[in-house]
C-alpha cells in the first residue's frame, strides 16, 4: 500500500479533501508549502512507488497503479470527507488524469465522489506513434541510467534539462540534494512502468469531462504553456515561475487554486 498522510489542520471536519500527488523524484512532503496555506480544507498527500515512504511499492504500470492508489485512499481518506479534489503536479498530473479518466468509468474506485482536478503542468498524452517512440526510447536511456550510475550523477544531467532552466544554479543543488535519496534501480522501474509513451493521449478525455478542471502552468514553463494553449484547456499562468510552480511560487499557486476551488460545486 503507498504511504499516504492525513493533514486537518484548522479544518478538521472539512467535507472536501485535497489530495495532492508530487512528481517524478519528489514525494508528499514537496506539497508541504501548499498544505500550509490550505489549512482549512482536509489535506492528503501520497507517496508515488518508489518514492519517499512508498519504496517498497512496485507497479508494472498504470493499469497497477491508479488501482493501487484508490485502494490508499479508501484507506486514509476520514469519514467525514464527502468529496475529494485531486491536485497533481508532473508525473503526478498525469497520475491524477488517468485516475479522472478511470473514475469517469467507474466511479466506486474511490470512496467519496471526485468534485475536480487541478493538473500542475502534466502531459495529457502524446498522440503520435513516432512521438511515443521517441518518448519510450529517451525514458528507456534515462532509466538504464537511473539503474546503473551513482544517483548524484544522473541527478546532475537530469537538473540540466531544459524544463528546469529556469532554476539557479543554486536551486538546481538544492534539488539534486533533496532528490539524492531515491534508489536508482526502483526509480528506474517506476519511469519505465509510467512512461509518457505508455500513457494514453487524455485530451479528447479532459475537454469533455463533465467535472470542473483547472491547468496551471509556469510564465517561464514554455512548453507545457504552448501544450495547455494548443490543446485550449482553461489554464491559469503563475508569473515569474518555471514548471515546479508549487514549491517556486506557492502564494500565487495557493491564490489561483482557491480562486478554482470557489468555482466547484460541492452538492
Amino acid at each position: 500500500m503507498m504511504n499516504a498522510r492525513l493533514y486537518t489542520g484548522t479544518g478538521k471536519h472539512s467535507s472536501v479533501a485535497l489530495v495532492f500527488i508530487h512528481g517524478f523524484l519528489g514525494c508528499g512532503q514537496d506539497w508541504h508549502k501548499i498544505v500550509e496555506r490550505c489549512s482549512d480544507y482536509t489535506s492528503l498527500t501520497v507517496d508515488l512507488p518508489a518514492h519517499g515512504a512508498s519504496g517498497e511499492v512496485v507497479v508494472e504500470g498504470f493499469s497497477d497503479l491508479i488501482p493501487e492508489l484508490c485502494r490508499t485512499l479508501k484507506r486514509v481518506l476520514p469519514a467525514w470527507v464527502k468529496r475529494v479534489i485531486v491536485v497533481g503536479y508532473s508525473l503526478g498530473g498525469r497520475v491524477a488524469m488517468m485516475l479522472a479518466h478511470e473514475y469517469a468509468r467507474q466511479p466506486t474506485l474511490l470512496p467519496q465522489p471526485m468534485a475536480g482536478l487541478v493538473i500542475e503542468a502534466g502531459h495529457p498524452g502524446l498522440k503520435e506513434e513516432a512521438a511515443r517512440a521517441a518518448r519510450l526510447c529517451s525514458d528507456q536511456k534515462w532509466a538504464t541510467r537511473f539503474a546503473e550510475e551513482p544517483m548524484e550523477t544522473v541527478l546532475f544531467d537530469w537538473y540540466r534539462q531544459p524544463l528546469f532552466s529556469d532554476l539557479s544554479d543554486e536551486e538546481k543543488k538544492e534539488a539534486l540534494l533533496r532528490r539524492a535519496g531515491n534508489h536508482g534501480k526502483k526509480i528506474a522501474a517506476l519511469l519505465r512502468a509510467t512512461s509518457l509513451a505508455r500513457q494514453p493521449d487524455l485530451s479528447g478525455f479532459l475537454k469533455t469531462w463533465r467535472l470542473p478542471w483547472l491547468y496551471i502552468v509556469g510564465e517561464h514553463d514554455t512548453k507545457f504553456y504552448r501544450l495547455a494553449k494548443e490543446e485550449g484547456f482553461l489554464m491559469s499562468v503563475i508569473p515569474n515561475a518555471g514548471h515546479d510552480t508549487h514549491t517556486k511560487a506557492p502564494e500565487a499557486f495557493c491564490r489561483v487554486l482557491r480562486d478554482y476551488l470557489n468555482t466547484v460545486q460541492y452538492d
